[in-house]
């Protein structure tokens, strides 16, 4: 593929194919036991390095992404299009998880009173949006699964879009990199509600994002001192990863603080550029791959409901029991999980795209 002949252009369905490989890793990252085995000599570390160098930037890439076309508006109608787009979703797949992880839980391990119990747990955790294991005490070790991303593109959302009421250009860079830097700092003092934290952080990847489109950074020539700089950061990055400390907003966790999340955006940055050179592919895998970012919302909700309500405990279960290959294990839990997460979420779209049709011939 030549890449030099290949121009990026603003259309509707431009990052397709970077949410739909971010939704395919995010599914990777969440198989248990992934790299046990791997030592350091072995040729599969740098497979490894490049999924966990892959794996750091998947959230602050969406984050970059929801900003791109993100637009001012008073804090009102903001607050409104949040709850209908991100909230609405969200409690819709608590509420499904929930039912899920107690049928599952009774029949996994029986017992009525420990399967509400447990559930209650886990309904606490997605009340409170507990994104990795925060909860102490009688809650503790439950989390609401990948879909903490939903509460905290919220939190940025809104932050963002008081911030473009008063800055613009790099100054409005300036006060979204400060408000990231409040929420990295609030982490250490205390891990609030509903990812704060987290959203104070991703306000900087939101205003990337925005950045990104009004100075038309995916669409001209990259200039040679930001591909320096890249490089830079890529080698930094690289270096935090093999000192185990790597980026993870989740667990509040940015290995050098400040300078991880920055150098996470620059990357992030970088990697959106190289997924839109790969939109020039044709093909049924390429196309796939597109056809599951433009349903990236919906697999984050099913693979939440996947996830939590149930498959956490069966791989779990799985893996401890498997007495072969490593890699194989990890392959067919892959497999097996993304197999149902893209069967449920192709059905659901049907379902909904189906019955929104039925409503258009009614009216």
């Amino acid at each position: 593929m030549d890449l030099k002949n290949i121009k990026i252009k603003n259309t509707l369905g431009m990052f397709d194919m970077t949410k739909g490989v971010i939704m395919i890793l995010v599914i990777l990252a969440h198989t248990y036991g992934l790299f046990e085995g791997i030592s350091a000599n072995s040729p599969f570390m740098l497979v490894a390095l490049l999924l966990m160098v892959l794996g750091c930037a998947a959230m602050p890439i969406l984050f970059v992404v929801s900003g791109y076309g993100f637009r001012k508006m008073p804090f009102k109608k903001c607050l409104k299009k949040q709850f209908e787009i991100l909230i609405i979703p969200y409690i819709v797949t608590a509420l499904i998880t929930c039912i899920v992880h107690c049928i599952s839980y009774y029949i996994l391990y029986g017992g009525k009173r420990v399967s509400v119990m447990e559930t209650a747990k886990v309904f606490i955790a997605f009340a409170f949006g507990f994104s990795n294991h925060m909860c102490e005490g009688m809650f503790a070790n439950v989390a609401c699964g990948p879909i903490w991303f939903l509460l905290a593109l919220v939190i940025a959302n809104l932050m963002f879009n008081q911030l473009l009421h008063f800055f613009e250009g790099k100054k409005l860079l300036l006060a979204a990199l400060l408000v990231s830097c409040l929420g990295w700092l609030l982490g250490y003092v205390v891990i609030l509600p509903w990812n704060i934290n987290q959203g104070l952080v991703a306000t900087l990847y939101v205003a990337l994002g925005y950045y990104a489109k009004k100075t038309r950074l995916f669409t001209s020539e990259i200039p040679l001192k930001y591909k320096l700089l890249v490089l830079v950061s890529l080698i930094i990055n690289i270096v935090l990863i093999c000192q185990n400390k790597a980026y993870d907003m989740s667990s509040n966790d940015y290995g050098a603080g400040i300078i991880t999340i920055v150098i996470e955006g620059i990357l992030s940055i970088a990697l959106i550029y190289l997924f839109l050179l790969m939109n020039s592919l044709r093909g049924r895998i390429s196309n796939l791959i597109r056809s599951i970012g433009r349903g990236s919302l919906y697999v984050l909700c099913v693979h939440t409901i996947e996830m939590m309500g149930a498959g956490k405990y069966i791989q779990y279960d799985f893996a401890n029991n498997w007495q072969g290959s490593l890699w194989l294990r990890s392959l067919i839990i892959f497999t097996v999980r993304l197999v149902l997460v893209m069967g449920i979420t192709c059905a659901f779209v049907r379902i909904k795209t189906a019955i929104y049709n039925k409503q258009i011939i009614k009216n």
